[in-house]
């Protein structure tokens, strides 16, 4: 947001990044202030270090988001089906963490009390957490991350990935930032999007959802585009 006020930055070295999905034109931007900053995409949740798995940034501008890579020292990414079991190459699954460096468990009335969530490894040995997350694994080992498994839904019968929608609403000429959310219960839930318009002339509501029913079926197209001036980072 203060790209504009920053000037170049020659003698920044590194960037890490984390904490939430990594699109490719917002690691393109930092690399037009600091062309000589080596990019790093850290993965990690709050049961496990926050550098659990990463990524070197290579500039390829074909990624939807920028993978999570790679375990670090002492930890593994692995890619698990609805049973636990390990996935093929490309295949679609939880995200789960291996290590003996997780955390002790969670604060309960000011002591910590031993987590219940840790999965056994071979061995037998609790140390794997799953952490709802999904993607897959490319050729070469690296992780992409796809999404929440809690932002997938059924919409009048269809299931829907709510990272697709929001994909295609930053896909949309005009949008800085945004994202799709699922709003209401039972009979009455419907996707809505939310959307912070680039500096300029401002993009309208009808205009997106226009856009976004050209690029999705029409079951996925959010029933409202709201305009915002910023999105809550928290």
């Amino acid at each position: 947001a203060g790209a504009s006020r920053a000037g170049d930055l020659p003698d920044l070295r590194h960037v890490f990044w984390g904490g939430d999905e990594l699109r490719p034109a917002l690691a393109a931007e930092i690399a037009a202030l600091a062309p000589g900053a080596e990019q790093v995409n850290f993965y990690g949740a709050t049961e496990t270090p926050q550098a659990a798995g990463y990524f070197r940034l290579d500039g390829d501008p074909t990624w939807r988001s920028a993978p999570i890579g790679f375990g670090s020292d002492g930890f593994q990414l692995l890619i698990v089906d609805k049973d636990r079991r390990p996935v093929g190459v490309g295949e679609v699954g939880e995200i789960a963490v291996r290590s003996n460096y997780l955390s002790l468990g969670y604060v309960e009335a000011g002591r910590v009390s031993a987590p219940q969530d840790r999965g056994l490894d071979p061995a037998g040995q609790a140390n794997i957490y799953y952490t709802g997350d999904r993607g897959f694994r490319l050729p070469d080992g690296a992780v992409v991350f796809t999404g929440r498994a809690d932002d997938q839904l059924k919409i009048r019968g269809h299931r829907v990935d709510l990272s697709e929608v929001t994909s295609a609403l930053l896909a949309c000429p005009g949008v800085r930032a945004g994202v799709a959310l699922a709003v209401g219960e039972g009979a009455g839930l419907r996707i809505e999007a939310f959307a912070v318009p680039e500096r300029g002339p401002a993009v309208g509501e009808a205009e997106l959802r226009t856009l976004l029913a050209a690029r999705l079926p029409g079951y996925m197209v959010p029933q409202r585009v709201r305009i915002t001036p910023s999105l809550p980072l928290l």
